[in-house]
């Protein structure tokens, strides 16, 4: 027995890759393929990544992209006392340090001209019912009177300043009465009344009250802005608590 190479008329066979038989004769050595005969081996191609695309660099094979870049911007941080205007030290100096800064508009006339009997008394009855530790509350003017006679006083709102002091004060929340104190101190103008929030870019808890003089001629308003300050100051309240 011996192997031979099949003829021309099994090209179909060599397609499949059989190149020889076994048979019990000899046969003849079959003559050249020609080019139409010979088995044609399909090309192939290797595969490629779905998302590379001809003439187009994959982008597994592109140049690694550059690190996020890191927020550059500046943390805010106070403006040095020296280089406050001279009322502003000068009233800083008179304040004394609390944990909870309250202010609303009229607070820098009330301060250093002339003291308002209903404002004072309003805030003598809501600090004896708040019942918070000493040295809890202060008062911090976002404006001050560029005058200290009555007469032609104009207030100048300062909220750089204010913040500064807020912080130099030691405070981590601050009670905003009325939309002009609202604006003055760049915050936000849809912040309804007996709102929070949190001012990061300061560091302090915001806590938002209806303008003084409102409170006090709408006694209506005064039980429920006092639910509101006892649950949001607690915590901070809690701070001066004796231990």
């Amino acid at each position: 027995m011996a192997f031979a190479v099949l003829n021309p008329l099994s090209a179909l066979w060599l397609k499949c890759g059989l190149s020889v038989v076994l048979l019990p004769y000899d046969m003849p050595p079959a003559a050249p393929l020609t080019a139409s005969q010979r088995p044609v081996t399909p090309h192939v191609p290797h595969a490629q990544p779905p998302d590379v695309l001809p003439g187009k660099r994959s982008r597994m094979s592109a140049a690694p992209q550059k690190p996020p870049v890191e927020d550059l911007a500046t943390p805010w941080r106070p403006t040095p006392q020296k280089d406050w205007p001279a009322p502003w030290r000068t009233q800083l100096a008179a304040t004394r340090p609390g944990l909870i800064v309250w202010t609303y508009w009229k607070l820098g006339e009330d301060l250093r001209i002339a003291p308002n009997v209903a404002r004072r008394a309003f805030f003598q009855k809501l600090l004896t019912e708040l019942r918070h530790p000493a040295g809890t509350h202060t008062f911090w003017p976002h404006c001050l009177p560029d005058s200290d006679t009555a007469s032609g006083t104009r207030c100048l709102p300062n909220a750089e300043i204010f913040w500064s002091g807020a912080h130099a004060l030691g405070a981590r929340g601050v009670v905003v009465m009325g939309s002009d104190a609202m604006s003055a101190l760049a915050l936000p103008s849809d912040l309804p009344p007996l709102s929070h929030l949190h001012y990061r870019e300061r560091g302090q808890f915001v806590y938002v009250l209806h303008c003084i003089d409102t409170l006090i001629r709408e006694e209506t308003r005064h039980k429920g802005m006092l639910a509101f300050l006892r649950r949001s100051l607690r915590d901070i309240a809690n701070m001066h608590a004796p231990s």
